[in-house]
């Protein structure tokens, strides 16, 4: 299902962004660490200003739960290995966190899944970001049930090969 959250533009350009700058070169557990402390930080501030997070402090926590996901990550020559994935969900006034690296086969799985909608990002050198249901950020992102006790399968993930270019980013942040 398409993504029941509404958010502002600046705030799924913020989260773009940030998984854009992390350094991806997942050879070194100290990159996966910065990736991932990327992916909190930008979920820090779409779940601030999200319109059911109501008043207090946000909870970036892992999951505990009997629910898990697997699928496979691709790239136009096949299954890519190394790739991090990462699943994050807003449960109650938590933000749920998981993550994982692929097999050589491209393969992952999520485990320890608390129920609940979560949204699934892939990540590896040489390809930009894509979020399940071949969504490039949030808003155009395909969520995963995941039901406790239960495996949701065949959640598949293609990453396309990064361009090398001059490329900029600019713009004005209005209120």
């Amino acid at each position: 299902m398409k993504s029941q959250y509404k958010y502002s533009k600046w705030l799924s350009a913020i989260l773009f962004v940030s998984l854009l700058t992390t350094p991806i070169l997942f050879a070194s557990s100290a990159s996966q660490i910065q990736f991932e402390r990327n992916m909190q930080m930008a979920l820090n501030i779409w779940y601030s200003s999200h319109a059911d997070a109501g008043q207090g402090a946000l909870h970036l926590g892992n999951v505990d739960g009997t629910g898990a996901i697997d699928g496979l990550v691709q790239g136009d020559g096949g299954p890519i290995e190394g790739a991090l994935v990462y699943a994050w969900s807003v449960l109650g006034s938590t933000v749920a966190t998981q993550s994982a690296v692929t097999a050589a086969d491209g393969s992952y799985r999520l485990e320890n899944l608390d129920a609940g909608e979560y949204f699934v990002v892939a990540a590896a050198e040489g390809y930009m970001p894509a979020f399940y249901g071949d969504g490039q950020s949030p808003m155009d992102a395909e969520m995963v049930e995941v039901a406790d006790g239960e495996t949701t399968s065949g959640i598949d993930i293609t990453l396309k090969e990064a361009q090398a270019g001059n490329g900029a980013i600019s713009g004005v942040v209005t209120e």
